[in-house]
């Protein structure tokens, strides 16, 4: 069938459905691409959304199901110690020392520092000009972890943490264009110390949703052009920390970034504009690939890797055309773009009438050493929209993040077929998968549930090093509650409960934490 001809089957079938801005960045625009569509396009880039149109009619006939699953009723889940030992087991199978797996937890500066203002931070700035409107509360002080660290670190101890990430705020590094702060350099290079004197590996993040306002106002990630000034940066601090550092990470989830800022309008700059987005992700995949040759030229040994976050989106009704065009345009857009750009190095984007984007960079599957998976849920679509989660027994305090352990499994399997193991094969060495974000805000911080989610969520991690995959370490979010981009004290993740009505912002181990931090601490005697 002729492309014109399928275009206007689709057209058809799906009528006009109401599409929601979601997580799934790009997929708010998929009735856009359909309703618009140009046959008059690229042949090569046709040919692509034609191939999405022809995988929507092939599974929708074949699917019986909504999403993968697991018996939870009949599955025996793990008490710390056995899955402990059946780790370390399962990571010697593999041919790895138990020693090479980290378990630990993150933090976010701008979500726990407290040291941002709106005259120097892009977020800052944001909260001000957004508050009862986008933003409910600023991050202020956040969790003051900045004069807090050396304590908070006695916690990570107390606990059992191997490894620690956290994130660097470039604008207390460069507030002004040119301008570094020495004093800010060091503090950092501090935090790093006292972890690696208690015993716990720094890993350290270059961005996390934040720039110094000049980068912003100069254009930031959408223009080419100011991706000297993000290596120049990602370079001075990784001299200040390299020999502390026990990995690097150029981009907290680059899409995330990208889509939310730029296509949704939700975080800054506050634009709605897919090829500003689009513009947006293909530069900070170029900025990672440059910081990564960069960071490599200072010191071949470090280890540098860009975190991938992933989102499933499944069809509500399985035999649904429409539902599961919106899924696999969705995965298109969203996924398929930063995995082909390391996998070969083609960058291709396609939205006919909205946007083309195609870039390529041979250098991009030689430009990473492990890759972190961030994971939390999938997402049900049904005639293009969002289905919302009616089970009180899987709902979060995130709307579109429902219990869905099952997830980390497909996730960790998807990110190497697609990522790790095509690097793999290109680079002749192997490209571990660190799960660098995975944890839950359950309805009232429930306890039980926040142990049922740790119970399940890393019986997944230990079946899928069971069935082979390279995974080398295990980071929840979050360390303590914290500053959730717009609200502060609402949603919480943290291991750690953190009263913000005390002026003493004091830390408390959430009973339902329980679990993972036993689970850390058993781990320690595998090695």
């Amino acid at each position: 069938m002729k492309i014109r001809s399928i275009a206007i089957l689709i057209v058809g079938l799906i009528g006009n459905p109401l599409m929601h801005a979601m997580d799934m960045s790009l997929l708010s625009g998929a009735w856009d691409i359909v309703q618009n569509y140009n046959p008059l396009s690229a042949c090569t880039n046709r040919a692509i959304f034609a191939r999405c149109i022809a995988q929507a009619i092939w599974r929708s006939s074949r699917s019986q199901q909504t999403a993968f699953t697991w018996d939870w009723e009949t599955i025996q889940t793990h008490e710390p110690k056995e899955l402990a030992h059946k780790l370390a087991d399962a990571l010697r199978c593999n041919g790895k020392q138990p020693a090479e797996f980290l378990f630990g937890a993150g933090t976010a500066a701008h979500q726990v520092d407290g040291m941002c203002t709106a005259d120097i931070c892009s977020w800052s700035r944001w909260e001000q000009q957004q508050l009862g409107k986008l933003v409910e509360s600023a991050a202020g002080n956040a969790c003051d972890h900045w004069h807090k660290y050396k304590k908070d670190i006695q916690l990570m101890k107390q606990i059992g943490m191997q490894a620690y990430r956290f994130s660097i705020e470039w604008a207390l590094i460069e507030p002004r264009e040119g301008e570094f702060d020495d004093r800010a350099l060091q503090h950092y290079a501090d935090v790093c110390v006292e972890l690696v004197k208690q015993g716990i590996k720094p890993i350290v993040g270059f961005h996390h949703y934040t720039d110094p306002i000049w980068f912003l106002d100069k254009g930031g990630f959408e223009q080419e052009a100011n991706i000297a000034y993000y290596v120049r940066y990602c370079s001075k601090v990784f001299e200040a920390l390299q020999h502390h550092a026990h990995m690097f990470i150029t981009f907290n989830s680059p899409s995330g970034y990208a889509m939310k800022g730029y296509l949704n309008g939700i975080v800054p700059p506050g634009k709605k504009d897919m090829q500003a987005a689009v513009e947006v992700l293909k530069n900070m995949l170029e900025s990672h690939v440059q910081t990564y040759q960069a960071l490599k030229r200072i010191n071949q040994n470090s280890q540098i890797g860009i975190l991938k976050n992933i989102y499933q989106l499944d069809p509500y009704v399985p035999g649904s055309l429409r539902s599961h065009l919106g899924c696999t345009i969705g995965s298109m857009l969203t996924n398929d773009c930063m995995f082909n750009f390391f996998a070969n190095g083609q960058y291709n984007v396609y939205v006919p009438t909205k946007v083309y984007v195609n870039h390529y960079n041979p250098q991009a599957p030689f430009s990473t050493d492990f890759i972190g998976l961030n994971y939390y849920s999938n997402g049900y679509m049904h005639d293009f929209a969002p289905v919302a989660e009616t089970d009180p027994n899987k709902q979060t305090l995130h709307a579109n993040y429902r219990l869905y352990p099952e997830g980390l499994y497909r996730a960790i399997q998807e990110v190497s077929e697609r990522l790790a193991q095509p690097m793999s094969q290109v680079q002749r060495r192997a490209i571990p998968i660190y799960v660098t974000e995975n944890g839950t805000a359950p309805l009232d911080d429930d306890n039980d549930r926040r142990t049922q989610f740790y119970k399940q969520y890393l019986y997944a991690l230990l079946k899928a090093i069971e069935d082979g995959y390279d995974v080398r370490g295990y980071m929840t979010w979050s360390f303590m509650d914290n500053y959730e981009w717009g609200t502060l004290g609402k949603k919480n993740y943290g291991l750690h409960r953190v009263d913000f009505e005390n002026a003493d912002l004091p830390r408390t181990l959430k009973p339902g934490a329980q679990y993972y931090c036993d689970v850390m601490q058993a781990y320690l005697t595998e090695h």
